[in-house]
């Protein structure tokens, strides 16, 4: 019984992944991480093979998926960037576990350890990311100058018509999912866990970001659940299951427009 949760979970996380494949595999073309050199061991870097398949990807004509088989992925940090030849969407699916480096640093200084950029027509599907945050959690305990800058562990900057649906974020960093400068996003069915006591770590944070839709999400952190930060419009947040967490949390208040959440509470 004790192997059923975690089993469970993984299939549904795989679920998720393989409904955003193409059903007729000539209809799009699909850009596996493994023929470009990535090691499922959770060992070896493989930034550069999945940066190398986002890449062929986002030059392809047709309709194009980048697919991360079950399996461990290692990845130090990685922007994916567009804009993309494709005006049909790209697909990024995950059906394993992408984990940060151990320990706190080497994923950079820009504070963001899985970015997409400029990308319309974007889906992120399925998978775990693991964000290995404890390290760098205990190290600001102890009040060290020294710690590297925490990073968020999935931000979608500067994108239209952009869906992430079945993720799981564990132990990130900082923030689980941000959603920056993006217009007309859909949430939907993403998982967050962080310990209770895990600093700064809120589920989700949108900024700056119109018509974005968070439908049944689980949230269990030690912040925030969702944070509403400033110049953000026409948000709709339904089923939202939070706990432990502090809620869906205005945190600035200018320019905040046309807010609707049901099945969760708003707070200021």
């Amino acid at each position: 019984m004790a192997m059923a949760k975690p089993l469970l979970s993984w299939l549904a996380h795989l679920h998720a992944a393989l409904l955003f494949l193409p059903a007729d595999p000539a209809a799009g073309a699909m850009y596996n991480v493994l023929r470009y050199g990535a090691r499922p061991d959770g060992a070896a870097d493989a930034a550069g093979p999945f940066l190398r398949a986002w890449a062929d990807a986002c030059r392809s004509t047709r309709p194009a998926t980048v697919f991360v088989p079950p399996g461990r992925y290692l990845v130090s940090s990685a922007t994916f960037t567009g804009p993309c030849r494709s005006h049909a969407a790209v697909t990024f699916a995950v059906a394993g576990t992408v984990v940060a480096p151990a320990g706190s640093g080497g994923r950079g200084s820009s504070g963001r350890w899985i970015t997409f950029e400029n990308v319309d027509g974007l889906v992120v599907s399925g998978g775990t990311l693991d964000g290995r945050g404890r390290a760098l959690w205990e190290c600001r305990r102890r009040g060290q100058g020294s710690c590297p800058t925490p990073t968020s562990s999935l931000t979608i900057a500067n994108s239209r018509d952009v869906v992430v649906a079945g993720v799981r974020s564990v132990d990130s960093e900082l923030f689980h999912l941000v959603v920056l400068q993006c217009h007309g996003v859909t949430v939907r069915g993403v998982t967050v866990k962080a310990p209770a006591d895990s600093p700064n770590t809120d589920g989700i944070h949108l900024h700056m970001s119109s018509h974005v839709s968070v439908y049944d999400a689980r949230i269990s952190t030690g912040d925030d659940c969702i944070s509403i930060g400033p110049g953000n419009s026409h948000l709709w947040i339904e089923r939202v299951a939070c706990g432990p967490g502090h809620g869906i949390r205005y945190v600035a208040s200018p320019s905040v427009g046309q807010v609707a959440v049901t099945g969760g509470d708003l707070s200021a």
